[in-house]
C-alpha cells in the first residue's frame, strides 16, 4: 500500500510538471518586397491558400505570397476599387473591404483564374451619427463590426451618443442593424472613433478588445448579449494611457494635424495592436515600456482557462495574423508609426509549446 501511495504522488508530480508547457517563437521564414509603403494599415488576414491579404489607406489591397506581390484593389471610386477603407473581414471563399460610410464591398475567389474579383456592394444602415469601423467579422450569418461613433452635429458633447458610445454593432446579413453592445460612459466627448479595437470568436463567444483598456469583453455567440468582462494581468512594461488623453480640446489642433495626433497616441503609450485567440491563449500585442526595451512590441500569452499571463515575447515585429502554428508579423513596425517599417515584408515565426 505504501509503495502505491509514493509511486501516485510521483507520478503526480511529474505529471503536474508536464503541464507547465514553455512557449516558443522562432523565426522560420521571411517575404520579402521591395514595395515602399507609408500609408495607414488596415488590416490583414492569410486565406486558404497561404497568401497574406493585406488593406492599406490609399493604396489599396493587396496579395503577398513568398516572393509575390500582387495588387487585388486600388483605391478610388470605380468598379472594384476602394475608398475610406476601414477594416477587412475575411469571408468563407473571399474577403470583405468594410468602408466608413455605410458601404460593404464583396470580393470572392475565382479558383480559376486565381485572383479576387468584386462581387456586390452591401449598404450598411446607420443613424445620423457616423459609424465608424475598426475591426470585422462575418459569422452566424451576420456581419459583427466593432469601432466608436462620432457626430458632426453634436461636437460638444452634449448628446448620450457621443457621451456613451456603442463599441459592438451587429448587422443581418444585408446590412440592417439588429443590436448594438458595449456602451462604454465618458464624462466629456472624447475621440472615440479614432480607437482601435479587435475581434475574435470561438464557437461559444465573441471577443471584444478595445486598444486602450486590458479588458477582453464576451459577448455570448448565440444569444448575441454582454456575457461578462475579463480584467487582464497588468504586465511591467505595460504604460497605461493617462485618463482624458482622448478627450477633445478646442486648442486649433488642425494646425498639427490628425496625422501627428495619431503618431503620439499610438507610439508613447502601451497601446494594444492587435488581439488573437489561439487553442489555449488569448494573444494580445502591446507597445514595449518596459525596463528592457530593446524591442518594439510584447506579445503577452494568457492562459484561456486561468487568465495567467504564461509568456511575453519581445519583438520588433508588427503581429498581422495567426494561422495554426505560424505567426505573420509586418516587420519593424506599423506603417506609417515606425519609420523603420519602410518596405512590405512579412517576418513568419514558428509556435511551439514543450
Amino acid at each position: 500500500m505504501r509503495n502505491k501511495i509514493i509511486y501516485f504522488i510521483l507520478f503526480f508530480i511529474i505529471f503536474s510538471f508536464g503541464l507547465k508547457a514553455e512557449i516558443i517563437l522562432k523565426k522560420t521564414d521571411e517575404w520579402k518586397s521591395d514595395y515602399l509603403e507609408h500609408e495607414w494599415y488596415r488590416g490583414s488576414f492569410i486565406n486558404e491558400k497561404g497568401d497574406m491579404i493585406i488593406m492599406f489607406k490609399k493604396d489599396g489591397i493587396f496579395r503577398i505570397t513568398k516572393g509575390k506581390l500582387k495588387k487585388v484593389a486600388r483605391e478610388g471610386q470605380g468598379p472594384g476599387e476602394v475608398l475610406f477603407v476601414a477594416s477587412l473581414c475575411k469571408l468563407y471563399n473571399g474577403f470583405a473591404d468594410i468602408e466608413n460610410y455605410k458601404k460593404i464591398q464583396v470580393f470572392e475567389f475565382d479558383p480559376i483564374n486565381n485572383r479576387y474579383d468584386w462581387k456586390k456592394n452591401i449598404w450598411r444602415e446607420e443613424k445620423l451619427c457616423e459609424q465608424f469601423v475598426s475591426n470585422s467579422l462575418f459569422i452566424d450569418n451576420k456581419w459583427i463590426l466593432s469601432g466608436g461613433v462620432y457626430s458632426h452635429e453634436n461636437m460638444r458633447g452634449e448628446k448620450e451618443d457621443i457621451l456613451s458610445p456603442y463599441f459592438l454593432r451587429i448587422l443581418n446579413n444585408k446590412g440592417k442593424l439588429i443590436k448594438q453592445l458595449v456602451r462604454l460612459k465618458f464624462n466629456k466627448f472624447i475621440r472615440n472613433y479614432l480607437f482601435d479595437s479587435f475581434l475574435s470568436y470561438d464557437k461559444d463567444n465573441i471577443y471584444l478588445v478595445i486598444e486602450s483598456m486590458l479588458k477582453i469583453y464576451v459577448i455570448n455567440r448565440k444569444k448575441m448579449l454582454l456575457k461578462k468582462i475579463i480584467e487582464l494581468h497588468v504586465p511591467e512594461c505595460y504604460k497605461k494611457i493617462p485618463k482624458g488623453f482622448y478627450a477633445f480640446k478646442r486648442k486649433r489642433e488642425e494646425r498639427r494635424g490628425i496625422r501627428f495626433l495619431y503618431e503620439e497616441w499610438k507610439t508613447n503609450y502601451s497601446i494594444i495592436t492587435n488581439f488573437k485567440l489561439i487553442k489555449n491563449y488569448f494573444v494580445l500585442e502591446i507597445r514595449n515600456f518596459g525596463k528592457n526595451r530593446d524591442k518594439k512590441f510584447v506579445l503577452l500569452f494568457y492562459d484561456k482557462k486561468t487568465l495567467k499571463l504564461k509568456k511575453t515575447f519581445r519583438t520588433n515585429d508588427f503581429l498581422l495574423d495567426i494561422k495554426g502554428n505560424r505567426f505573420y508579423f509586418y516587420k519593424n513596425g506599423i506603417p506609417p508609426y515606425d519609420d523603420e517599417a519602410d518596405s512590405l515584408s512579412i517576418n513568419i515565426y514558428e509556435f511551439k509549446e514543450r
